[in-house]
This record gives C-alpha cells, structure tokens and sequence, in this order.
C-alpha cells in the first residue's frame, strides 16, 4: 500500500457478472477521457475477461487490448505489475497486488461481496487503509449500474 496515492474506491459488483460492472465502469471511465489499467490476479483470468469485455453488451463497443503494444490501447488488461498503456486509473480486480498505485491518477478495488473469499481480501483491504487514517470511499453496483457522483 502507497502511502502517497489516495486509497482506491471500493466497488462491489453484489453479484454482478465481472464483464458487466466492469464494462460499465470502463465505459464511463473511457468518456471521461481517461485511459484505464485493469489488473488481475491471475493470467488466465486476463484471456476469459478479454473475451467478456468484447460480448458484456450488444450496443457497446469498447476498446481494450491485452496483447500486442498496450500504448495503442486505452484500456489495458494484464497479471502484472506496472503501468504499461500510461493510463490514468488503475482498476484491480480479485486478489491483483495493489502495489504501484502511486503511478495512477486513481485506483479502484472492484470484487464481489457475495463471493466469500473476495468479501474477505476486501474487508482487510479496506481496514488497512481505514487504520492508517485514510478511509476509502464505497458504492455498490445496482439495477442501473454504478452510482453517479
């Protein structure tokens, strides 16, 4: 944990599918104009959201790479660490390392409370940052998506 960069947004999926809260989330992000790092904890998890984020809705086209030079990608998916398409918000996702969120603008935790060992990488996660005086900020993904701030 970075003590230079503010702590992530935690964002429950509750139950939702990962392509789904994650494509929205990276939806809004990509209209905002901000170029996204997704980060999860293992490789083969990389390949399977990949194909997810090509399918997650009919209407929506949304440009994301995982091979290949990830410059020419604005939202990169990777196992490792590192910011490698210079994005400006890090998105970690399962039990991803949340090392080198300094190199970030911003950084979000997204996992689902309704999966028992994710709920509790979450609730340690999030008291580690409350206990040092930082706490992180918390929305839930609903009937309309994520909540608009």
């Amino acid at each position: 944990m970075s003590a230079k960069a503010d702590p992530p947004g935690f964002y429950d999926l509750d139950g939702a599918p990962l392509d789904l809260g994650l494509g929205r989330l990276l939806e809004a992000a990509l209209a905002g104009g901000q170029r996204v790092c997704v980060r999860l904890g293992q490789e083969e998890r990389v390949a399977a959201l990949d194909q997810g984020l090509w399918t997650f809705r009919n209407d929506s086209f949304l440009p994301h790479g995982s091979e290949g030079d990830p410059a020419e990608h604005p939202v990169w998916l990777t196992a490792a660490l590192g910011n490698p398409n210079a994005a400006d918000l890090l998105v970690v996702v399962d039990d991803a390392s949340m090392d080198g969120r300094d190199e970030f603008a911003g950084s979000i935790y997204l996992f689902d409370r309704r999966d028992p060992a994710m709920r509790d990488i979450a609730r340690d996660r999030f008291a580690a940052f409350r206990d040092h005086g930082n706490p992180p900020g918390y929305l839930r993904f609903g009937p309309q998506g994520w909540p608009q701030s």
